[in-house]
This record gives structure tokens, sequence and C-alpha cells, in this order.
């Protein structure tokens, strides 16, 4: 009876909304939110002293510009009035754009996936008024995320330390479930895991249709790039057949943009056929390194047309102000269509090209497909030779011109410094192979240079040259792994002094005895001191830095980074000895120095 009045007051009482705190800020995916009836705020020491003060639980909801479930949830669920009214009664709820929180995130997550088995974005939790997390969800329908909510509540009025001691519980076992992981394994060292990985990548290998796993299809990029650098020495031909037929996978396949060039982020089907439309610039910055060091390695010409290619792409469609590279391009297009900018009915196509281009391009890119998307069907490549490769370049560049000019694509326009020491690296590959990415390579190089005044590093400038805050452990590592980089492929030692300085700074801030901590301060509980670092989809910042580190000790003999890189390399972590496949990116690293020591 007292839910049903409480109910029925919710639904006739008005309720007075706060302002917005997500007016007109700088996060795409933030602003976004500016116009829903939820009184959100900005993650801060603030809000959590808000949830104190009014004793309310926390709820936090993470998400980024080109996730798709991330609109339909703010479509369905965020702009809802009555959801508002729930929200704004009983929560203090906060909107993170995981791209500017990145660590915050990867904890959350964490917690999400320890208790529910899955993650993905949106991404939302519920904590308690002192950050201990109770509860978290990814997308939900209205009619279920309204009901949860509810029951949140009840449970919040009517036990409420039960719900704290709880949470605090389940806190307490996931730490202690990642300290074990933490503990170092005695006599092993990074290195030593190689041949661990290969077998644990190898056992998840789809060996038929490419990739790993038999649901959706990932680039896992980090993963096949540390599997290329292990196999130049064991020459295990099982190894290279399996490389070789996931990177062909990729360029002939949906995974592909065929038309402007550049990777999805990743396939919803295990034959790589059918995108999830967003672009990310880390996906497509390490695209390229992948493609480049598999074209050396291979001898493989048209992998190194798919690395260029892809900078191209880069260089035309992801430049942003001060031609700094852009966080992303949206999956859905601006009449609401998952993967509109990319898809073509067949008319189009009849009135664009000629009779002979559409000829070869059904033969080549699989046009005449039965129309299964939405906006219609997408131009997929195949190694058959449609036979005039410049009547078919002739047909691209057509249908290229038209996407420009007739349709629009959103894009999240932050230009993050971690995801530009990326594409800086991968500019750098790049300027090896053409002298045409000098003038891109030296305007993100001045770029990261502006974000740096000798002691800080921001996270990135907005539109109006205002930061957005402070750099984390990857922006330092991969803003000095990105200037190095330039530094010796331009031989620009502005760049290489100014890299040095952050990553000294890198290895001052965030790296002790203890291990590696990811922000100088976390305003959760308990934060982590960690032995190693996991990659995610980019690779962690501790690889980052040791080849960072190593760049400068080509140059310099530094006997204290030296040693720094001894003492991250000489031992493994337990997690790293357990699962060695989300190491990947420290054991290629390791692997390749342990080459260089004997030669």
């Amino acid at each position: 009876m007292a839910l049903r009045i409480l109910f029925l007051i919710l639904l006739v009482v008005p309720l007075w909304l706060g302002a917005n705190q997500l007016e007109n800020n700088s996060s795409p995916y933030l602003a976004l939110h500016a116009n829903d009836p939820v009184d959100w705020r900005v993650w801060s020491r603030q809000v959590l002293d808000k949830a104190k003060k009014e004793n309310k639980l926390l709820f936090v909801s993470v998400g980024y510009f080109a996730c798709h479930w991330c609109h339909v949830m703010q479509r369905e669920s965020f702009s809802d009035p009555g959801i508002a009214k729930k929200l704004n009664r009983n929560f203090v709820s906060v909107k993170v754009d995981r791209e500017l929180n990145s660590v915050l995130d990867s904890r959350l997550m964490t917690f999400l996936q320890s208790t529910t088995g899955r993650g993905g974005w949106p991404m939302n939790i519920i904590l308690t008024p002192d950050g201990y997390p109770v509860v978290g969800m990814t997308y939900l329908p209205p009619e279920r995320f309204s009901s949860v909510l509810d029951l949140l509540v009840e449970n919040w009025q009517k036990d409420r330390k039960q719900l704290q001691d709880a949470a605090r519980e389940v806190d307490t076992i996931i730490a202690k479930q990642l300290n074990a992981e933490q503990l170092l394994v005695k006599d092993v060292e990074v290195a030593n895991l190689q041949n661990a990985f290969l077998q644990q990548a190898m056992s998840i290998a789809d060996e038929l249709g490419g990739g790993f796993g038999n649901t959706t299809k990932f680039p896992s990029i980090l993963q096949l790039s540390a599997m290329i650098k292990i196999n130049r020495i064991k020459s295990d031909k099982k190894v290279d057949a399996f490389i070789l037929l996931t990177l062909d996978k990729m360029i002939y396949s949906g995974l592909h943009d065929v038309i402007g060039h550049g990777f999805y982020r990743y396939t919803v089907d295990p034959d790589w056929q059918t995108p999830h439309f967003e672009k990310m610039l880390y996906t497509n910055a390490q695209m390229a390194q992948l493609y480049m060091l598999a074209a050396d390695v291979y001898q493989r010409q048209d992998y190194r047309k798919t690395a260029l290619n892809t900078l191209d792409f880069m260089q035309r469609e992801m430049r942003g102000k001060d031609d700094a590279m852009i966080t992303s391009l949206s999956a859905v297009d601006n009449k609401n269509i998952e993967g509109g900018y990319y898809l073509w009915q067949l008319d189009e196509l009849e009135k664009t090209l000629t009779e002979n281009e559409l000829k070869l391009a059904e033969q080549a890119w699989s046009i005449t497909q039965p129309v299964l998307l939405e906006g219609g069907v997408l131009p997929i490549s195949s190694k058959i030779s449609a036979g005039s490769e410049k009547t078919l370049e002739t047909a691209r560049k057509k249908l290229l011109s038209i996407r420009q000019k007739t349709r629009i694509l959103p894009r999240d326009d932050k230009r993050l410094v971690s995801l530009n020491g990326l594409a800086l690296a991968a500019f750098a590959d790049g300027l090896s192979q053409d002298q045409k990415y000098l003038s891109q390579g030296n305007k993100i190089s001045v770029y990261l240079q502006k974000l740096w005044n000798g002691k800080d590093l921001q996270k990135a400038l907005d539109n109006h040259g205002k930061s957005m805050g402070q750099g984390a452990l990857s922006d330092y590592a991969a803003t000095a792994y990105g200037l190095l980089k330039w530094s010796v492929a331009a031989n620009d030692k502005v760049s290489g002094e100014t890299g040095r300085e952050i990553l000294e700074s890198a290895w001052q801030r965030f790296y002790s005895d203890k291990g590696w901590r990811e922000l100088e301060t976390s305003l959760l509980p308990n934060p982590l001191y960690k032995m190693h670092l996991s990659d995610s989809a980019e690779p962690s910042a501790e690889t980052l830095l040791v080849e960072a580190s190593i760049l400068v000790l080509q140059k310099d003999k530094n006997v204290s980074l030296r040693q720094r890189i001894k003492k991250v390399l000489q031992q493994a972590s337990k997690g790293m000895y357990d699962d060695p496949y989300y190491y990947a990116s420290l054991i290629g690293s390791a692997v390749e120095q342990s080459m260089v020591k004997r030669k």
C-alpha cells in the first residue's frame, strides 16, 4: 500500500528539476544529455559529497558518443519524464564520458563483469553514497529499467545498512581477487610467457573463419601483433596460417570500409559480414600499424596498401581543430539509421555508376546481395579480381564523393592526447613509406606539445582551448610514445625533448615499488596498485611507457631508465601468468627486447 501511494505521488505531484550540468559541455556525449529531464551532474568530489549529505544512492551512467545503445537508452529512458522523476527524487545522477574518464570506466566495468559475467555500454552502476558499487546493468528497456529503480529505492529505504554492508563485502571480495592477481610469480620473466600466450590465443582461434571466438568478431589487434612478433622467432606454420587468414578476413569483409577505407570497431556476426558501424580513432591507428608490421614480415604489398589507405582515411575524415585527430565517427547517421552513412540502395548505384562500373562493382563488392540492413547494401571487398582496377577505383571515388557531399555522420570531436599519441605513432610508421604524412604528423605533434606545460599534461583541449581535465597514466604514456616515435621518424628534436620530459614525469608519478597506479588520486575507495596492466582495446599504458623508454635508450644511456624497464619485465604477475592473452602487448614487447639483447 505504501509503495502504491508513493507511486501515485510521483505521478501527480510536480517535481522541480535542477539545472542539468551538462549544458554546453565540451564532450559531445555529455552534451547529448543536456536536454534530458534527468538532473545530470559530472563526476566530481562534489557529487559524492551531495550523495552523502542527502543520503542518496549514486546513479552513474557511463557511455561514449559513438555507442549505438547509448543513444537508444538516451531516447527511451533518460528522455522519459517519469523515469527522470524517479532518478531526480531518489538518486544523485552522474553522466560519464568513458573516453574522458577511462580509469573510472575500467573500475566500474570490473565490478559489472565480476557480478554479471558480462560488460558493455551504456554501463549503469548504482553506488552507495561512500562510493561502493551495489548493482550494475547495461542497456535495459524503459519498463524494466524503471522497475529496477523502484526495487533499488525500496531496498534502500527498507534496509539501508544491509545494502551498504553487502556493497562493501562485494568490493572486498573483488579487491582480494585483483590483489591476488598482482602477486609476482617467482623466476618467470614476462618474455617467458610467449609460449603460454600463443597456446591460449590458438585455443580460442577460429581457424576456419579467422579471429577469436565464434560470436562477434573484434580485430584483436594487440593479440595479432604479439603473435606476429613472437612467431617471427618460432616460425610455426599453423600460427602463421591463422594470422594471415585473419588479416585477409578483416580486409575482405564487412569490417573494412571499401569505399572510404578505414575499419569499423567490430562485426556483430562471426563471419565478419555485418559491422557495428562506429569508427574509432584507436582502432584505425592500431590497424595501420598492424598491417605495416604484417606487410614487412609477410612481404604482402596489399597489407601495406591497406595500412596507408587507413592513414589516408584518418587524415581525411578524422581530422579536427588544430588538425589533431578526433575520437570517433558515430554508428548512426543524422537520420538515426545505423550504418546509414555507408549503405546504398541499388537505384542510387545505378544512377551514379556507368554500366561497366556497376558490373565490376557487383563482382568486386557484392553489391547485388539481398538488402538485409535498414539503409541498404554494404559494399564488401572481395579477393576476386574484377578486371580493371582503374575503373573500379573511379567507381569508388564517385561513391565516396556522393557520401561526403550528401550524407551527414555525427562526430565525436574530442581531441584526446592519448588517442592522438597512438595516431602520431601510426603516422610515424607511415612516414617511412611516404613523406606525404610529414605535415599531418607535425600538426599532431604540435597539438600534443601544447597540452604539456612542463609540469602537467592535460587530457584534451576543447574547441575553445580550455582543458578537459588532467591526464592519467594512459595519457602520459601514449603521448610520450607518439612524440618519441615521431621524433625518430621525422628527425624532430623538439618532439623528442618533450616526449622525454613527459616520459620521465610518468615514471615518477605513476610507478613505485607498489606497482602502477593509473590515477594520481581516486574518488572511489580502495584504489588498486597493479604490478602489470592488462590491455584493453588499446595497448596498456605500461607497454607504451616501456616502448617509449626503449626509444630513448636507443640514443641515450640512461641507467635509471634501463633499470626501470628491467624491473618491469623481469617478473610476471599471477594475473599475467594465468591469462597471458590479456597482456599481449607487453609480452610481445618483452620478446622483441629479448631478441635485441641476444643480437
